[in-house]
């Protein structure tokens, strides 16, 4: 459903159910720069993916990602819409899921052709630059990934043809990336993010300064975002039964008091489980980029 300012009140309504609440720090960490393997090709092939790699000068190693590209690739000058992917904690750039989903809602006529580049964040890093830990979160995407893929592959390079979204911490991340960078996105998708405030930030990446933390707090980043944010494209998506659920309509409130237009939904009896989510809403998710993006179709 589409949401604007005089149904927030509605939404903050909701019953608040029991998820992830301040405390509740990850039991392992924190992962530092040398901890993770920043290389990981997909474990199998998947139709339309390659993996590739570029040199992290902010931390001064080699990353990789994967790329999807659509049928027709090869043959069109494009330039195509191009969504980045964030994954959630623990993952990595090998995981073809959405890549496969893509590719689904592609061939059913579902989505139109679009360029799927998939991440690679961190195991824990919420997608922040973090000196305590050495892992660029941020900048290995906005200032390293994207001008490489722009550099190599026939994408838009522009804010209307350019998007973002993620899973789990990838969600959250890509939707403070989106709110922090709002002159880089045309469109963003949350799908079961982690969307909390500063104090939990914290907790959740070992970050341990507040300031730096603050920084990527997005409730007051939207506030200051406003006018950049009611020319994107935003959908927040979640399970009744997945624990950010409470977050996700907490943040979704908070976005439709600033008079902002989102697209909020949740898919009943769904927790947080990737591969559910996008058997029940793989169309739904790259509809919402072909849709949003220049050049989609």
């Amino acid at each position: 459903m589409n949401l604007r300012s005089p149904l927030a009140a509605a939404l903050a309504a909701l019953p608040v159910l029991a998820g992830p609440v301040l405390g509740q720090a990850p039991g392992d960490g924190p992962f530092r720069v040398d901890d993770i393997r920043w290389v990981n090709p997909p474990a199998a092939a998947s139709p339309g993916v390659s993996h590739g790699t570029f040199e992290s000068h902010s931390m001064g190693r080699e990353v990789g990602y994967s790329i999807y590209l659509p049928p027709g690739y090869a043959e069109d000058a494009g330039p195509y819409p191009v969504v980045y992917w964030l994954h959630g904690r623990g993952g990595n750039e090998g995981d073809v899921r959405p890549a496969a989903a893509l590719d689904r809602a592609i061939a059913s006529g579902a989505a139109g052709p679009v360029v799927l580049v998939t991440a690679n964040g961190g195991i824990a890093s919420g997608y922040i630059d973090n000196p305590a830990t050495g892992v660029m979160g941020e900048s290995v995407v906005i200032d390293e990934l994207i001008p490489h893929i722009e550099a190599n592959y026939r994408v838009s390079t522009v804010r209307e043809g350019r998007g973002i979204g993620g899973f789990s911490m990838g969600g959250g991340g890509a939707v403070r990336l989106a709110i922090r960078h709002p002159r880089s996105f045309g469109a963003v998708f949350s799908l079961a993010g982690v969307l909390v405030g500063y104090q939990q930030l914290m907790e959740r990446n070992s970050v341990v300064d507040a300031d730096l933390a603050r920084s990527h707090d997005p409730f007051p980043n939207a506030i200051d975002a406003v006018p950049r944010l009611r020319t994107m494209g935003m959908k927040l998506l979640v399970g009744s039964d997945d624990s950010w659920v409470a977050a996700t309509r907490r943040f979704a409130a908070h976005l439709t008091h600033q008079n902002l237009e989102i697209d909020y939904s949740e898919l009943p009896g769904i927790g947080h489980d990737l591969a559910a989510y996008l058997d029940q809403a793989g169309d739904e998710i790259f509809r919402f980029f072909s849709s949003n993006l220049e050049g989609g179709r």
